[in-house]
């Protein structure tokens, strides 16, 4: 029992010890008041816009800038050049499946969703990311359709006209 009595007052003096430290030294009103000022602009005399909105039109300035048109750029037209699928092309495969190409070599390997496309310099589209669990499909193997399908690319983020080809 003294020890039970012992451990209630000592977490009782704790406690008041942190309260205390913890107690601001103005009372919270008067907190609130001086951070809206402060927010509002009126704590500095700042006729007119305040700084909250200041901040705002900084940022929205910033994050509303117009997109660069890509479609004409070297990269893209070397790209569109390239005969056959290429890395970002669509891909029907046989089981009813669309998917994006994510690497050309002798075979094509599908790409996951989760992956990214960024133009390249040197290769026009480049994936980066897994592939889906679908055996490489054989080059000889597909037909291009004579639609075409929009791509996103990710860096820069924008999206090509790609091509759609099927499985036979």
């Amino acid at each position: 029992m003294p020890t039970l009595l012992v451990d209630l007052i000592l977490a009782v003096a704790v406690g008041a010890v942190f309260l205390i430290a913890r107690r601001p030294k103005t009372p919270i009103a008067v907190l609130y008041r001086d951070y809206v000022q402060r927010l509002s602009g009126k704590a500095r005399g700042f006729p007119g816009e305040t700084a909250l909105a200041k901040f705002y039109r900084l940022f929205w300035g910033w994050a509303a800038y117009n997109q660069k048109d890509w479609s004409n750029a070297p990269t893209i037209t070397k790209w569109n050049q390239k005969a056959g699928p290429r890395v970002g092309d669509w891909c029907e495969t046989k089981d009813g499946g669309l998917h994006r190409i994510g690497a050309v070599k002798a075979a094509i390997r599908l790409a996951a969703q989760s992956g990214r496309f960024s133009l390249d310099t040197s290769e026009g589209v480049t994936y980066s990311g897994l592939f889906v669990d679908y055996p490489a499909i054989q080059k000889s193997s597909l037909v291009r359709l004579s639609q075409s399908k929009s791509g996103t690319i990710h860096r820069p983020h924008m999206n090509l006209p790609c091509r759609v080809f099927k499985e036979t």
